[in-house]
């Protein structure tokens, strides 16, 4: 596996660099909290100044307004932006599912929202776990029955991240009631502004607005926006799964990196006892084991990219890259913790609060990092059945 970079792509992250330089991510302004994924806050402005830039599109086909560039350039953006704590939350899902749209969407569905979406003014947000339906899938209740030129879409979601600062929802739902199990599912794109639609907060244990409960009653869906084949929904979710798992944890690396410098700056400036934190044998281990897990995420990562450069469907590499990203975070995070001690637990508005208080808050949200996207213990399932070969029973 060749984890080098070509003249031309290594140029491209020094011009990424050199943006983050002149136009620093602080500065600016958001409507959403990061929760240390790797793509930041939410920035309504940060992703507008993204389309304005031709970044959003990098890859896409030039007929759509793209830049066609290969898939790396757009590995190597989004590792500079989770380093940078950009706030590109705004533009992640939307790059991600206008793949989708430009695969299996509608020429509709493509005029009226590519272009949006290419100038960071339309963003989209995930509609599948339900309360009674989170791992288990297929065990959902949503349902979608035709009427003329629409579908009317009847049930609830849980979980829909940043679903109140999005604007179209992907959404998973019934569309044969009557089909064996798993065979009868569609996906539509769904406009929230339409009525019927209703969104209710729920909190993180930091006690941020990130997640919603959504309802559909009676939503009128436009037949131009099923996403692919009827009754094909299960098999394209499926495929987004593995590309949301390799996407949702490739910054990943990245972020623990820009931690792990952070860390040891602070230990190199701050005494305990009179003495400089990095004096201490078992802070310096600490420290190493950070880079240990860092480097660790970053190699399994790339083992996911090189698939992915090569347009080769991902399998249990995304499923690998996530769970040890993940769980590597968590670690990593305990270590901060521990490295600035009761400090560590006061809040980003104190004026004692190390870091920015920026280790607190990913730490209290890492415990999901492992629910999201398939749990740690489903996700060894399915490398042991899928990857292994075990038996399921």
């Amino acid at each position: 596996m060749d984890l080098t970079f070509s003249k031309e792509q290594e140029a491209w992250r020094q011009e990424v660099r050199t943006f983050f330089n002149a136009e620093p991510p602080e500065k600016y302004p958001t409507q959403g909290t990061d929760l240390g994924w790797g793509f930041g806050a939410w920035s309504y402005e940060f992703a507008r100044r993204m389309g304005e830039k031709g970044w959003i599109s990098l890859c896409w086909p030039e007929e759509f307004g793209g830049q066609a560039r290969p898939i790396v350039y757009r590995l190597i953006l989004w590792e500079e932006i989770a380093y940078h704590k950009a706030p590109a939350a705004a533009i992640f899902s939307s790059v991600g599912y206008a793949d989708t749209f430009l695969d299996l969407g509608s020429p509709r569905l493509k005029e009226e929202l590519l272009p949006g979406i290419a100038r960071g003014e339309i963003s989209t947000w995930m509609a599948l776990s339900e309360p009674d339906a989170g791992t288990d899938l297929l065990a959902l209740q949503t349902r979608a029955q035709e009427d003329g030129d629409f579908y009317i879409l009847n049930g609830g979601k849980i979980w829909s991240s940043n679903a109140h600062l999005a604007d179209y929802g992907f959404v998973l739902a019934i569309t044969d009631p009557n089909a064996p199990r798993g065979r009868g599912l569609s996906s539509f794109v769904v406009d929230k502004r339409t009525p019927g639609v209703t969104i209710k907060p729920l909190y993180t244990l930091a006690g941020e607005h990130y997640h919603n409960q959504v309802f559909f009653d009676n939503v009128r869906v436009y037949k131009d926006y099923l996403v692919g084949e009827e009754n094909r929904g299960l098999a394209q979710i499926l495929t987004s799964l593995d590309i949301d798992r390799f996407w949702g944890r490739w910054g990943k690396p990245a972020l623990m990196k820009r931690i792990l410098e952070e860390l040891v700056e602070y230990a190199a400036e701050t005494k305990y006892n009179g003495k400089l934190l990095l004096a201490d044998p078992l802070v310096c281990h600490q420290l190493a084991d950070v880079a240990i897990l860092t480097e660790v995420s970053r190699m399994l990562c790339y083992w996911a990219a090189g698939k992915v450069i090569n347009g080769e469907p991902l399998e249990q590499e995304a499923s690998v890259a996530k769970l040890v990203a993940d769980e590597s975070w968590q670690r990593a995070l305990r270590i901060g913790m521990q490295i600035l001690g009761l400090y560590g637990q006061l809040e980003p508005d104190s004026k004692w609060v190390p870091l920015l208080g920026t280790i607190e808050r990913y730490y209290l949200h890492s415990v999901g990092h492992t629910l999201g996207g398939g749990t740690s213990e489903i996700i060894r399932n399915t490398l042991a059945t899928r990857g292994l070969g075990l038996p399921r029973s």
